[in-house]
């Protein structure tokens, strides 16, 4: 796989009729060559066999820093880019991306596209402010993302409120977004703040979401790494009754000196996965009795 890729899996959706998960990773390709962010997915057996064949979309040129990975209903995949800024201080259109695939043959293609960071700079100060982005979007970054009944949920990495707590919005119309590449209509709106802290070197550090999964008794999963600081840390968290507001996670595991970058259910019934990045180094994944 390394000879093909980078591969540093930040999220995972299971594929219960085909027995096998589909993957993103933050990079593809190799840095600073021709396959530079080649429109790929991985996919991996339920014993955790990473094929060495990735698998294609069609549809657009490249995949940029591509965070989460859910499904809809009828078959779409949704796939999000970060908006976030690259170590270099730029954030190309393709950083910005919320794709819609359908499945082609072994691969997929893109069913529609919008592009968010730069239609909520669009938004105006107002609007951004009612998200929990009151000086903008310069420090957006968006890790986690979940479906249900028919919504979006996006869980932020940064910013923060004030409080220290990491934000989630909802996505009310995804379609309405997608097909008419606007937000109005499309019901975008902070739904809820939880705090979701790490344990890093020893001591608590801010926490941002790095993925969120609604589990099927209603109840929902958050995966957290250091909100803004430098190492590798994170926690698993669950909260009985997401109900929007001010959530009251409760902590199910640290991860010292690891990155939970992906949490979805299980093939295996019962369990949640949890996948890790581990930039150049393999990467692995755990298996965890969901609560609930």
């Amino acid at each position: 796989m390394r000879q093909r890729s980078r591969f540093e899996p930040s999220g995972i959706l299971p594929r219960p009729a085909e027995g096998r998960y589909l993957l993103v990773s933050d990079d593809t390709g190799h840095k600073d060559a021709e396959d530079e962010g080649v429109p790929w997915l991985f996919a991996m057996s339920a014993a955790g066999a990473v094929d060495p064949e990735p698998v294609p979309v069609l549809g657009v040129k490249e995949l940029a820093d591509i965070e989460s990975i859910t499904a809809g209903d009828g078959g779409d995949v949704y796939l999000l880019s970060s908006q976030g800024y690259s170590a270099k201080g730029k954030r190309k259109k393709a950083r910005t991306a919320l794709l819609r695939l359908k499945q082609d043959g072994r691969g997929f293609r893109v069913d529609a596209e919008a592009y968010l960071a730069e239609l909520l700079d669009a938004a105006g100060p107002a609007a951004l402010a009612e998200l929990g982005l009151p000086g903008g979007t310069r420090p957006l970054e968006i890790e986690g993302m979940a479906y249900r009944d028919g919504a979006l949920y996006f869980g932020l990495k940064s910013p923060l409120d004030a409080e220290g707590n990491a934000l989630i919005w909802r996505l009310g119309a995804p379609r309405a977004l997608l097909e008419g590449r606007r937000l109005e209509g499309a019901g975008l709106s902070l739904w809820a703040r939880a705090r979701v802290d790490v344990e890093l070197n020893g001591a608590p550090a801010p926490g941002g979401i790095s993925d969120l999964c609604f589990l099927p008794d209603g109840s929902l999963a958050i995966a957290s790494t250091p909100s803004t600081a430098d190492g590798a840390a994170g926690s698993l968290f669950h909260v009985l009754r997401p109900e929007g507001g001010v959530l009251s996670p409760s902590l199910v595991r640290r991860f010292p000196g690891q990155k939970p970058e992906g949490i979805s259910l299980a093939l295996s019934p019962g369990k949640l996965i949890v996948v890790f990045d581990a930039g150049a180094e393999a990467p692995s994944f755990l298996e965890l009795p969901w609560q609930g």
